[in-house]
């Protein structure tokens, strides 16, 4: 028994000793097996960078396609940064270049090639130009339409014959979805005056001129996204007058009756479908229609939505969910939202607040910002908002921005970098810039000179 604790005494104290001395020179490495373990960790992988960059000017809904360093191709569909897909390495190069243009504009390159990165690219800029465009301004006073180019800057450029004559006090205009018609309707003589459209853009006076409406003091006019069907409204009538576009532009009263608005519409909206139109008149609700295949505007069921006191005029965001009516006498903007049946329904909360008697209300053309004319006397301005999520209107930091007296409509260019303002107290105009958060700063020349008492503005480009 003896001999064997001793003998087993030593063995134990041995098998201790390796235990603490691998215990110990564990932290170095210690172990059996293969002389791979103990080596240094790998190297880590070499850097890469991104190559990032804005875009700005591209129209909604164009499509633009960027390449770096001849491949890599990237579809850019909207206002903002972008990024490559491909990571350069240290010290790589990249030259980035136009692949498409979008359609009706053209691209440029800013800051877009280098050599030796050895950080993120982040200060490629490109810069989309629409081809010419052009804003009609009809004037109440003056019996005519003032013409304008506008020019790279959003500048409005009276054209080289600035006016051409309308009929008896025009109130507002619409330019055919093919950018080769204009309407306007003249509300004491009872017609719509029609013109054709120039590559100038210069308005024509088609033969005849004008086409007689059955009521009188005609208001409204506006055209269908598919350009076959133009339709008129009143200010005090209950009717919705449909003409049809001839292949040369002229309008011809459709044979069907008239949709009979109940209550009256004096200003319509009609969605980027062509199926659904919503009006807005003195009674405190919006009519609500469907429009079937043959352009028949047919009152839906319930016929209307409440609105509020005194709505003044309508507005549709581009992806057709969202409908903004202002409220004059409120001094609100009631907003909601589009069903699949086009019927509409009031958001929570139903209403955001506008400054003093608002009149206008209307979309940009990215569907991210809204803005509301505010035209009372003395206290002359534009409130500004991004729409939410949800559609639901948020003020910007700064809610508010000067106008000219009397602000009665908002135009955009159909890139969505310049906003217009129709001022019919001064007869001026006034230009801003939109800034990538939707806030508006005046162009270096802040207003254009019109005729007399403007009202209504359209922009278009070919």
């Amino acid at each position: 028994m003896s001999h064997s604790r001793e003998m087993g005494v030593p063995d134990m104290f041995r098998r201790l000793a390796g235990v603490s001395l691998c215990a110990v020179l564990a932290m170095a490495g210690c172990g059996g097996g293969s002389g791979s373990q103990g080596a240094a960790p790998p190297n880590p992988p070499p850097p890469t960078f991104t190559v990032s960059g804005t875009v700005t000017g591209l129209a909604a809904g164009a499509q633009l396609t960027l390449n770096d360093n001849g491949g890599d191709p990237l579809i850019v569909s909207a206002n903002g940064g972008f990024t490559f897909a491909t990571p350069l390495p240290l010290d790589g190069s990249y030259a980035v270049t136009i692949g498409a243009q979008p359609a009706g504009q053209t691209c440029t390159v800013s800051n877009g090639a280098g050599t030796q990165a050895t950080a993120n690219v982040t200060t490629v800029a490109i810069s989309c130009i629409i081809g010419p465009a052009f804003a009609y301004v009809v004037n109440v006073l003056n019996d005519d339409v003032s013409q304008y180019a506008i020019g790279a800057n959003g500048v409005l450029a009276p054209m080289s014959v600035p006016t051409v004559r309308s009929g008896d006090q025009p109130t507002s205009i619409a330019v055919d979805p093919s950018g080769r018609f204009a309407y306007v309707p003249n509300e004491y003589d009872s017609t719509v005056s029609q013109y054709t459209i120039g590559a100038n853009g210069g308005l024509t006076a088609m033969s005849p001129s004008t086409v007689s409406t059955p009521a009188t003091y005609p208001f409204g006019i506006t055209t269908d996204p598919s350009g076959r069907f133009a339709y008129v409204t009143y200010q005090g009538g209950g009717e919705i007058l449909q003409y049809s576009v001839g292949a040369d532009g002229a309008l011809t009263a459709v044979s069907s009756p008239p949709a009979m608005a109940a209550p009256s519409v004096a200003r319509l909206a009609i969605d980027h479908s062509g199926r659904f139109a919503y009006g807005v008149g003195p009674a405190s609700v919006v009519a609500q229609f469907t429009i079937g295949s043959d352009g028949v505007p047919t009152a839906m069921s319930p016929p209307s939505v409440a609105a509020g006191n005194q709505p003044q005029s309508i507005a549709l965001d581009p992806s057709d969910r969202f409908v903004y009516v202002t409220n004059r006498l409120d001094n609100t903007v009631s907003q909601y939202t589009i069903g699949a049946d086009g019927a509409l329904t009031a958001m929570s909360p139903s209403t955001v607040s506008t400054g003093i008697a608002p009149t206008f209300v209307a979309v940009d053309p990215t569907g991210r910002f809204v803005y509301v004319t505010n035209s009372s006397s003395g206290v002359s301005t534009i409130s500004q908002y991004t729409i939410g999520v949800s559609g639901a209107l948020t003020p910007m930091s700064t809610p508010t921005v000067t106008t000219g007296d009397g602000p009665t409509f908002v135009a955009f260019d159909p890139s969505g970098r310049f906003a217009y303002v129709v001022n019919s107290n001064v007869n001026t105009i006034s230009q801003y810039a939109i800034g990538v958060d939707g806030a508006l700063t005046a162009l270096s020349v802040a207003t254009v000179q019109t005729g007399t008492t403007p009202v209504s503005m359209a922009i278009f480009s070919r």
